[in-house]
């Protein structure tokens, strides 16, 4: 299926594959430009993952991943890891204790400064990123912590995520509350309830992503397997425009549309208006992205207003039908008589 939909789109821009190319971007400790899975302990799960999409050729944002040293050293310069590490020391499930110590946690931040080593590279990566667009351009600023995104545990929406950023003191302040939501009561409740360790900050350090800002005129979700029933031969994508709330936010009722991967007949489809090809387009990503990582996929999509063009957000592993135990239909020892009704005679 999926080189009978390539070979249909290829000559489509909306879903042309983007050039991987390694860019002339100056790096450092703090700012990497090209990544891939073998840097997930540098830059995190999320920015790891979008790096290897571009690298199969999948279109994602143009952007750059702050390393998880730069929280690391802004715990450090500020002189609050200590106090950190003391406040996570022994932290109990307790709902009310886990309230406190995240109140606690995330004033530290309050009066935390970017040094200024930091905030001059990051300052200077994003006039690189503008200079490749030769105009003014927003961005989006995404987490990318070492442990969101694996297919135990997702962190989905947990995180802060801040979009329409400007450069300068308001990046500085958006990248500054996205490590402070590695602290937050939902945070470190979903942290102890799957028993993960909560001991050093460094368990929780936080990559950064900084993405150019998309114009959308679509935007949604795509499942690479029903989430309802665990159907492993459909596609399910969730989607809205851009006047309407968000799909990823939980605050609308998302047009659906479902899809069947081998003949790609749609089996059913929401109220909005979608183009076919974009439908065809987002199967072929879909599928690509799972036969790639071998494992059901949770996708964040837009359809870039000025271009046309599919864009992948972020890609992370389905956290329900992955690690559900999979019962096989035929058992050892069975004939076909043993699913056919008795018939009597």
């Amino acid at each position: 299926m999926e080189n009978w939909i390539n070979t249909k789109l290829q000559s489509k821009v909306y879903c042309k594959r983007s050039s991987p190319g390694k860019g002339k971007m100056e790096e450092s400790l703090y700012i990497k430009w090209n990544y891939d899975q073998t840097m997930v302990s540098a830059v995190g799960n999320k920015a790891a993952k979008l790096g290897q999409l571009k690298e199969m050729g999948i279109k994602v944002p143009a952007g750059f991943a702050i390393t998880q040293k730069a929280f690391m050293d802004f715990l450090i310069y500020n002189g609050i890891y200590s106090k950190i590490k003391a406040q996570l020391s022994n932290l109990s499930g307790e709902l009310e204790t886990v309230k406190f110590r995240s109140q606690g946690l995330r004033e530290l931040f309050d009066e935390a400064e970017m040094p200024n080593k930091m905030s001059n590279e990051m300052t200077d990566a994003c006039r690189q990123l503008g200079l490749l667009f030769k105009k003014k351009i927003l961005f989006a600023v995404r987490s990318s912590s070492i442990i969101e995104d694996l297919e135990q545990a997702s962190f989905a929406g947990l995180y802060d995520t801040f979009l329409n950023v400007h450069p300068g003191t308001e990046l500085f302040e958006s990248i500054k509350k996205c490590w402070q939501s590695a602290f937050s009561l939902r945070s470190l409740t979903y942290l102890k309830k799957l028993g993960m360790p909560t001991n050093d900050p460094q368990d929780m350090a936080m990559g950064i992503i900084i993405q150019q800002q998309i114009i959308l005129e679509f935007a949604g979700v795509m499942f690479t397997v029903n989430p309802v029933n665990g159907d492993a031969s459909k596609i399910l994508i969730e989607y809205s425009t851009s006047s309407e709330k968000p799909v990823v936010s939980g605050e609308s009722t998302p047009n659906s549309i479902l899809i069947d991967k081998v003949t790609a007949q749609i089996d059913k489809r929401g109220q909005g208006v979608f183009d076919k090809e974009h439908i065809d387009c987002l199967t072929s990503i879909g599928t690509r992205i799972e036969e790639h990582f071998g494992c059901y996929q949770d996708i964040e999509w837009a359809i870039d207003r000025d271009s046309g063009e599919v864009v992948i957000l972020q890609a992370r592993p389905e956290s329900v039908w992955n690690i559900r135990h999979q019962k096989p239909f035929h058992q050892d020892g069975q004939t076909v008589f043993n699913f056919i009704p008795e018939v009597r005679i």
